[in-house]
């Protein structure tokens, strides 16, 4: 009988321990892309799960470990994971552990990971149960099936077992008939976005909302296509109500004093839909960082601003290589992600630009022209990451057949290592190269002049900018102020 149900979320967990360990704050890697996010989609499994009548409880890291005490707290009768691939052989290692302490708990697995090679990780014996795509639905379910209230047959979802699928009724759903996420003060209480944004970390009290889900586009290193399939009668991307949306940010600033918010989907693509949408959430007063495309209706961040949004962040991924689901031209490319950024300095937006550096067959010096390409588009933030492709995409089987990866260790496809081999470089050089675009692009003699006329034009951004400083100051060992 199940009437605890206890969810993991693995976040950015480096190790798992028997004993709790003391909370710590932490960065990630150069803290130059630092977050403290709530877990939004076990949020999600908790309020379906919570809805049906079960006592959940969520474990989320409060520094670098997740320990089998705070799993095993509470005395739960099922204990669900949700992993990232860089995260799955802690998952599994935390499991084992669970199993070994407690054979009779109920141990399931989801996430990204898990429907990137849904058969070959059902196969492991610790796992009971595998949900592939989306669980909202398919875990209370499973839970429900369990206590005998549901026949296997009307699980809604796709549940592997021993390696082989054992319930195949898997179909997209509308987001707006499910409830909003679980959340507590505990878990909202230390939520930050560590880097240039407004408000300023030391003043935010921040949110994750998701306003739509899935995505339309579908890059060969990425799996979002897989846990958000195109299904008849739904799209690949389906919005939520605006209204629900707006129910949903006034609950979080009434129970939270929730002032800033991480949308984490892509969601301004349609126009009107975000002029809708905007003109609404506008009326809130809540502050907000949402990610877009460089090619969409530029019109779309004047009304984004409009409705609150101070940051923008975009998957450039290369200004060198066609990378991008949708970029034809990387010359376009390149004019887009500079004519944006002088867009958003006549608007007041921050913009955060997320690189890709190191694919499969690209050379040190792809990387270097890479990085004077970098510095020649004025953003506001940078993030570089290490190309690395997932598990059950093309990227990963070109890579894997052309044997183009330095391990098979999962715990490095973290995107803060470099997995792809690049001939003429370690990954200790290649780390190095990638810290020095780092303190070249944030150097005083590029970066502060930048960094002055924006808070000139706009002098609410001061103390967004000096925390910035110091915080890059702390992690790559050089601020920008003179």
């Amino acid at each position: 009988m199940i009437r605890k149900v206890t969810l993991v979320d693995l976040g950015g967990a480096k190790s798992v321990t028997a004993k709790r360990m003391p909370a710590q704050q932490w960065l990630d890697a150069l803290a130059t892309s630092a977050r403290q996010y709530e877990p939004i989609a076990i949020g999600y499994l908790a309020s379906m799960l919570i809805e049906r009548g079960y006592e959940v409880k969520i474990v989320i890291r409060t520094g670098d470990a997740l320990s089998l005490e705070e799993v095993l707290d509470g005395d739960p009768d099922m204990v669900g994971f949700s992993s990232l691939t860089c995260s799955y052989p802690l998952a599994l290692e935390l499991a084992t552990m669970v199993k070994s302490v407690r054979p009779g708990i109920i141990t399931v697995i989801g996430g990204y990971h898990a429907t990137a090679v849904p058969g070959e990780i059902s196969e492991e014996t610790v796992w009971d149960y595998l949900i592939a795509k989306e669980a909202d639905m398919a875990l209370a379910d499973l839970a429900d099936y369990r206590n005998g209230k549901r026949e296997r047959e009307d699980i809604r979802g796709i549940v592997y077992v021993q390696g082989n699928i054992w319930v195949d009724n898997f179909s997209r759903f509308d987001p707006n008939e499910i409830p909003t996420p679980f959340r507590d003060e505990k878990m909202m209480a230390n939520t930050k976005l560590v880097d240039l944004n407004f408000p300023p970390p030391s003043q935010q009290r921040l949110a994750t909302l998701v306003w739509s889900r899935g995505c339309k586009h579908n890059c060969v290193w990425c799996s979002s296509s897989k846990m958000f399939p195109k299904c008849p009668g739904h799209p690949k991307q389906i919005p939520r109500d605006i209204g629900n949306i707006v129910e949903e940010i006034r609950m979080c600033q009434e129970r939270f004093g929730t002032n800033t918010a991480f949308v984490a989907d892509l969601s301004f693509e349609d126009l009107e839909w975000a002029r809708k949408l905007c003109r609404e959430v506008g009326k809130t007063g809540l502050k907000w960082y949402a990610m877009a495309r460089l090619d969409v209706d530029p019109d779309i961040f004047r009304v984004m601003r409009d409705g609150g949004c101070t940051k923008i962040g975009f998957g450039v991924e290369s200004l060198i290589f066609q990378r991008k689901s949708g970029a034809t031209s990387i010359g376009k490319w390149r004019k887009l992600a500079i004519r944006t950024t002088q867009t958003f300095r006549e608007l007041g937006l921050l913009s955060k630009y997320y690189y890709m550096l190191g694919g499969v067959g690209e050379t040190v010096q792809n990387i270097q022209d890479e990085a004077d390409a970098i510095c020649e588009v004025p953003a506001d933030i940078i993030r570089l990451s290490w190309m690395v492709p997932c598990p059950g995409t093309r990227g990963y089987r070109e890579a894997k057949e052309s044997r183009r990866l330095v391990s098979d260790d999962l715990r490095l496809f973290n995107t803060d290592f470099p997995i792809i081999r690049i001939e003429g470089a370690g990954p200790e050089e290649l780390q190095r190269m990638k810290l020095d675009i780092y303190r070249r692009f944030y150097h005083p003699d590029h970066y502060a002049e930048q960094a002055r006329k924006m808070v000139e034009a706009f002098p609410f951004l001061a103390q967004s900018y000096k925390e910035w400083n110091d915080i890059l100051a702390g992690s790559i060992g050089q601020g920008f102020l003179k």
